[in-house]
Order: structure tokens, then sequence, then C-alpha cells
């Protein structure tokens, strides 16, 4: 045992010192992995937080470079939609309507609805002069603003006498936005504010109801802008109220034809004189040819100069033509009572009166039938 005693005491050192020395180096091993640990945990969570950052970055660059080519493909304009402007107007009265000059004086209330930031009430009349513009009211509700005025305005007329003293003229009044084209403002008619709206009473007219309408209207200019593009076009919504304005058919055609019919009866008139009294007979031919001149005359200085034949200088040529065939027939039987052919110039006296009384109601019903 005493041999023993040193040796175990010695190896029993050993071991508890060696144990010491596992157990501080397993701790020392363990703090360093919970620091290599923590550490790695605050360099995920940075780089977490660059890659999130740098995710952001990326989206708003692809976002930023999407919008800019979208605004590059769209020509760096935003698409918009216009705002609808409600108008409605009523024709009150129309005074001095002037065909000459192609012109009446009108008096009407006009007045516009809208909702949002575009100004609804700045518009302009543009075929015509507004010479007054009173009594404006405003109003606004539930978002909805209004707007009212009453204006006396001088307006072109559409005048077309082709047919007359059948003719019918257009009066319009036209109206656009002052500073919107099409892009930005579109006329809506107010239906609900026209719809028991009667035709105005004009003096020695027969009105029709007006019409209500929006049409496009495109302009091919581009203003003389400096550095714009020469065949730019701008396109603006125009609103319309067009009125056709007639006579009475029948009194007019009576008051101005009359005169004519019963020069051209004053010529034929000779047929019921013997063909040998040649003096009397050109004497009435003569007096119808100055009735046909001076009616016509009478007539176009009531209209203004036209281009073109109204129906009216048609029947009036169409009987300036007859009474000179009834003198010209007058001549020749005078002419064959002169060499004792007396009764073959009354047979063609006879047979010339009624073919030229039944050409000149024809021709006058057929082109009053196809005017």
């Amino acid at each position: 045992m005493s041999r023993w005693a040193p040796r175990v005491a010695i190896f029993l050192l050993l071991s508890t010192v060696t144990s010491l020395t596992s157990e501080g180096r397993a701790d020392a091993d363990a703090g360093r992995d919970v620091d290599a640990g923590q550490e790695a945990a605050a360099d995920g969570s940075d780089g977490g937080a660059e890659s999130d950052d740098g995710g952001d970055d990326d989206a708003a660059a692809e976002d930023g470079d999407g919008g800019a080519a979208a605004a590059e493909e769209g020509g760096g304009e935003t698409p918009t939609t216009p705002a609808p402007v409600y108008i409605g107007l009523y024709l009150l009265n129309v005074d001095s309507l002037d065909l000459k000059a192609g012109t009446a004086e009108v008096t009407y209330y006009v007045w516009t609805r809208w909702r949002g930031a575009v100004d609804g009430s700045t518009f302009e009349l543009v075929n015509g002069a507004v010479e007054a513009k009173e009594h404006e009211y405003r109003a606004e509700e539930n978002g909805e603003k209004y707007a009212y005025w009453r204006c006396r305005a001088t307006v072109q007329v559409r005048v077309d006498f082709h047919e007359f003293p059948f003719e019918s003229h257009e009066l319009m009044l036209a109206f656009e936005h002052s500073d919107l084209d099409i892009e930005g403002v579109v006329w809506r008619v107010d239906r609900g504010g026209i719809k028991h709206l009667a035709a105005p009473v004009v003096s020695g007219w027969v009105a029709d109801r007006p019409v209500y309408e929006v049409t496009r209207t495109t302009y091919k200019t581009n203003w003389g802008y400096p550095g714009a593009d020469p065949d730019d076009a701008t396109v603006y919504s125009r609103f319309n109220v067009r009125m056709r304005l007639s006579h009475a058919p029948i009194p007019t055609f009576v008051k101005t034809l009359l005169p004519l019919f019963i020069s051209v009866l004053i010529a034929f008139l000779a047929f019921f004189i013997e063909p040998g009294e040649i003096e009397a007979r050109v004497g009435l031919g003569v007096a119808g040819t100055f009735g046909v001149v001076t009616n016509q005359a009478v007539v176009a200085g009531n209209l203004p100069e036209v281009s073109y034949m109204t129906l009216s200088d048609k029947i009036h040529l169409a009987g300036l033509v007859c009474v000179f065939l009834a003198l010209l027939g007058t001549c020749y039987t005078g002419w064959l009572t002169k060499q004792d052919k007396s009764e073959l110039a009354l047979r063609i006296d006879h047979g010339l009166g009624i073919l030229l009384g039944g050409t000149s109601v024809m021709t006058v019903v057929l082109l009053v039938a196809y005017r």
C-alpha cells in the first residue's frame, strides 16, 4: 500500500487537472460558438436589410424605367378623359333677317351644367358675334355647377335660292369651348332642358322646331405656333342649333309670279285678233315682253346676287321664250295674210295659240314639280 499510495495520488491529481482543463476548453468553445452565432445573425439581418433595400431600389428603378418608357410611347402625355359639359339653348326671337347679307339677329337663353375642375361656362359663338351677354346666373348644387345667360347676337344664315320662291334657309348657332379641344371638353345636349321648347315666331316665315346636335370640327392648321408640325390638326367638340326657315308656298308663289303670268296672257291675246291686224298684235307682244322683263328685274332685285339660276329665273325665262314665239308667229301669219293666204294664216295662228298656251302651262308645272 505504501508503495502504490504516491502513484494513486499522482494519478488522481492528473485526472482532476485534465477534467478541469477539458471543461474550460468546452466553455470557451461554446462561448465562441455563441459569439459566432450572434455575429452570423447580425450579418444575416444586415444582409437581409441590404437585400430588401436593394430590392426596393431595383423595383423603384424598374417602375421608373417603365413609366419613362410609357411616357416615351405615349408622347410624354398622360391620356385623360374629356369632361362632359351639358348645354342647352332656348331660341327666343329671330329679328332683322337679312337674306342679302346672309345674317340674322337672334335673342336666346343658353345654359351649361358640369362637374369637376373644368370651366364649362367658357365658350364662344363661332359663327357669329355676340352683341350682349347679360342676366348671368351661377349656382352649384351637390357638386354640379350651373351657369345661365341671356344673349343677343348676329349669326350667319345658310341661304339657298335654288328653289325660290319655294326656298328654305337654315339658321344655325354653333358653340365651342374657348380654351379646350375635344380631349378636354365634350358637349352633351341637355335633352331634359329643351324637351318642350317650340320654334320661335318669325315674321313672314314658317320656322321649324330647332334641331340640337353635337358634332366634331377639325381645324387643319397648327395655328402658326413656332416649331409646330405643319400637318398638325385640332379637333373641337361643337354644339349646333339648327332651324329651317321657309315661306308659305302658295301665297309666295302667287305674289312672285302672278305679274309674269299676266304678262304672258297679254301677249297671247294676240291670237284672238285677226292675223291681218299685225300692228295691234305686235303691240300686245311688246307689252307682254316688257311685263316679263320688268317682273324679272323686280324679283331679282329682292334677292342677293347668286351664281346660279333660281326656279323663278327659269320660269321667267320660259315665259319670255313663249312671248317671243308668239311674236314670231304673229309676224309669220301677218306675212301670210299679205300673200293672200288668209285661211292658212288663220289655221296656223289658231294652232300656234293652242300649242304655246299648253306648252307654257306644262313648262311651269314641270319646273315646279322637278325643282
